[in-house]
């Protein structure tokens, strides 16, 4: 049994307004010691209210327009607030999140798992002592990680950062990084699960995977049509136009 009595300011942030009426009705009737200054769905509103607010906890979606969760945090150097992410990842994601966060919740979300998670919050809270951005720094290294490539007979250690696009080829691949084209064994699944963390990656169509730090321009039209430095230009499906979109403007 805890005896740390203090009220901590919290945010929710989701872009699913039902999602946010659950979480927040939940620790309203249940965890008074937690007051929510707001919910919101948006990532730039988000972080103008967590630098204008002491904030203690965030309660933070993963994948929401703009970006997501991962994106948000990216904004900063550094940061006090604790993160319980709110998601529905698979185990694959779930690990590499637990990792590096405090908490993680599943949607839909269980009381229990709302209250062990809050605990361990202000169990935290009491103990920590100095800044917190574990967090920030594990995406940094994600931006920074190598992706072995087998190639002609050897191992290339490409930075992730570096490539991009990726295109398909049945079950093969092409990659195009900044200074070399692969052409290797993988498909453009087995990308996806590799990339599923970098936010700066998204599926444009059902053979093409761009990385948006290397995108100079898109035409509007149907379909869209992505233009990357290297003047390529790639076609956007209609169904995963709204995603490209959003993740083009954050």
């Amino acid at each position: 049994m805890m005896s740390n009595n203090k009220t901590y300011n919290a945010l929710i942030i989701d872009d699913e307004a039902s999602n946010r009426i659950v979480l927040r009705t939940l620790i309203e009737a249940e965890h008074k010691e937690i007051n929510i200054l707001e919910d919101l769905s948006d990532i730039d509103d988000a972080y103008q209210k967590i630098i204008a607010n002491e904030i203690d906890l965030i309660f933070l979606d993963i994948k929401m327009p703009k970006g997501g969760g991962f994106k948000l945090l990216e904004k900063f150097t550094d940061y006090k607030f604790e993160i319980i992410f709110v998601t529905s990842y698979n185990e694959y994601a779930l690990k590499a999140i637990k990792a590096s966060a405090l908490d993680y919740l599943l949607k839909p979300i269980e009381r229990i798992d709302l209250k062990n998670a809050i605990d361990k919050f202000k169990k935290r809270s009491i103990e920590k002592l100095g800044s917190n951005n574990e967090l920030i720094k594990n995406l940094i290294i994600e931006k920074e990680k190598k992706v072995a490539i087998h190639h002609k007979g050897n191992v290339i250690l490409t930075p992730i950062s570096e490539i991009n696009y990726i295109e398909a080829d049945v079950n093969y691949t092409n990659v195009y990084s900044q200074t070399e084209n692969y052409y290797i064994a993988k498909t453009l699944a087995e990308w996806e699960e590799i990339l599923s963390n970098n936010s700066s990656f998204v599926r444009i169509n059902k053979s093409v995977i761009i990385n948006v730090d290397y995108c100079s321009f898109y035409e509007k039209g149907n379909p869209i049509i992505v233009s990357l430095k290297n003047n390529k230009k790639i076609p956007v499906s209609r169904r995963r136009r709204t995603e490209v979109i959003e993740k083009l403007k954050k």
